[in-house]
């Protein structure tokens, strides 16, 4: 400092300085910019590709226009709030009591589970066990009839008291008595969700 003070440098360094300050607010600016650009375009992708894509097969009228293929083409994710319960197009059962399968690790509760076994059809199939809801179910459910194992499975799903209901078409492997009863099954969880 004290050889730039005699030199009488002080204009000229304070110049470089400066410009070497310039400089780097430009390239920090542009840095800055870039990660704006970046972050605006990761998030806008997706729906710019898929608009893209469904005005293309519009003006090429390439791919017919109906829900698959739009559910398709628009992709969104889906964002799911709250506990959810799953029926299979297939049931599946696991080995242990039909108790246990009912039940799926959750706290026994006489009342709501005896409700939920009348709900599902399940009350008479389980009197004719020797020992009942404690009646063990072989591998796979292999002692069980189609239309059994499904109204354990819609059971599992109805104890569970979620928030949410995936049925992915329960009514396949059952007989059309079955799958009566097991539709007035869902109708009667759908009632008790809105009340």
């Amino acid at each position: 400092m004290k050889v730039i003070k005699l030199q009488s440098w002080e204009e000229k360094f304070r110049k470089l300085i400066e410009s070497c300050r310039e400089i780097e607010i430009r390239w920090l600016r542009e840095s800055q910019f870039q990660k704006v650009y970046g972050t605006v375009l990761y998030w806008m992708s997706p729906t710019l590709v898929s608009s893209v894509v469904l005005f293309g097969c519009v003006l090429l009228r390439s791919a017919p226009l109906d829900a698959a293929t739009i559910f398709t083409i628009i992709g969104q994710s889906v964002g799911v709030f709250g506990s959810i319960a799953y029926v299979s197009q297939t049931s599946w059962i696991q080995s242990g009591t039909i108790q246990d399968n009912i039940l799926y690790g959750k706290q026994m509760e006489r009342t709501r589970y005896e409700k939920v076994v009348k709900a599902c059809a399940l009350d008479k199939d389980i009197e004719a066990f020797s020992h009942r809801d404690l009646t063990e179910i072989g591998q796979r459910g292999i002692n069980m009839s189609g239309g059994q194992k499904q109204r354990i499975q819609l059971a599992r799903a109805v104890y569970n008291d979620a928030d949410i209901y995936l049925l992915d078409d329960p009514f396949s492997a059952v007989d059309a008595h079955t799958a009566a009863t097991l539709f007035n099954v869902i109708f009667q969880l759908l009632e008790m969700a809105f009340l």
